[in-house]
């Protein structure tokens, strides 16, 4: 059975806690909406929280017509649009969310941003066992068409050790595998381990520059190991869909507060009026070990979890 209780939790007001006894997921409802927890009950968050307000920024909105010059990351799970833009990505969601309770789940409804022209929602249904489903929903409420992916982006807590496998098929002379850099990061940077079968990074609270890569996933999937737990994150993927950022279906960052695990939508062309979805799996395991960078480990590890 799943249960709704809308709270007050921590400093950011009036929030929804849904639970099936096992897992719990807090979402604001005061802005946003964040999935600003998500974990066992009674057990530590596998999300990130912005507690001390690091990662306000107040010199938004003002010279591009938004209704506020404030954009909060505030922490947990979010719905954004891809590819990043200035303003357009940080159009400030400080308002407050709608939401409408399903036989499992939760439809939440947040103010259309008016003048980027999308309308965005989020439906997270709950299962009676460790999982969490989240659908992302993208509706073009503007003039004309425009061309975008939804961007689905988890801030995780520090400490934690992301794996990513590799793509490994046999395409003969042609390449089979990209990786897409951003200017900041650096490829000797020793949070990242370069496997023939999977990447490792590890977040690291004393690091003092930021790390992003991205790629075109063929198994579609990420893991987070962290405080003695495990989080997978699935996502759909489209076979021979465009993808944002040169082909990325996966993206991942990190600095000395978080690690983001962030999976992308199809990009494409977007009529006035229609409607685009990417849909998460979450699947959370408590007491499991990082099995380290040893391949065949890690092998195991994904055939245990993962088939």
């Amino acid at each position: 059975m799943i249960t709704f209780e809308q709270v007050s939790y921590k400093k950011l007001g009036n929030c929804l806690k849904m639970s099936n006894g096992k897992l719990e997921a807090v979402i604001t409802l005061d802005f946003g909406p964040r999935i600003i927890r998500a974990g066992f009950t009674g057990g530590e968050n596998f999300f990130f929280e912005d507690e001390e307000n690091v990662l306000r920024n107040d010199k938004l909105g003002a010279d591009c017509g938004f209704h506020s010059s404030v954009f909060d990351l505030a922490g947990g799970h979010r719905l954004w649009i891809s590819p990043e833009a200035m303003p357009r990505t940080y159009y400030p969601d400080d308002l407050p969310v709608a939401w409408e309770k399903t036989d499992n789940g939760v439809i939440l409804t947040p103010p259309p941003q008016e003048r980027n022209g999308f309308q965005l929602q989020m439906i997270v249904t709950m299962q009676e066992e460790n999982q969490i489903t989240v659908e992302h929903l993208v509706t073009n409420v503007g003039l004309w068409p425009v061309k975008f992916a939804p961007w689905a982006i988890s801030m995780m807590i520090k400490g934690g050790k992301e794996v990513i496998p590799v793509n490994d098929a046999d395409t003969g002379y042609l390449n089979n595998r990209h990786v897409e850099l951003w200017p900041y990061t650096k490829m000797t940077d020793d949070r990242i381990y370069w496997g023939d079968r999977y990447l490792v990074l590890s977040q690291d609270e004393n690091a003092t520059f930021p790390f992003k890569m991205g790629m075109k996933q063929d198994y579609p999937w990420a893991a987070y190991f962290v405080h003695g737990d495990l989080f997978i994150k699935r996502y759909c993927l489209e076979d021979g869909a465009e993808y944002p950022d040169h082909g990325c279906s996966y993206e991942t960052y990190t600095n000395n507060l978080f690690c983001e695990m962030e999976s992308l939508g199809a990009y494409r062309e977007v009529a006035v009026g229609e409607t685009v979805s990417h849909t998460e799996v979450w699947d959370f395991y408590q007491n499991v070990a990082f099995p380290g960078t040893d391949e065949e480990k890690l092998d195991e590890f994904a055939k245990e979890y993962m088939e």
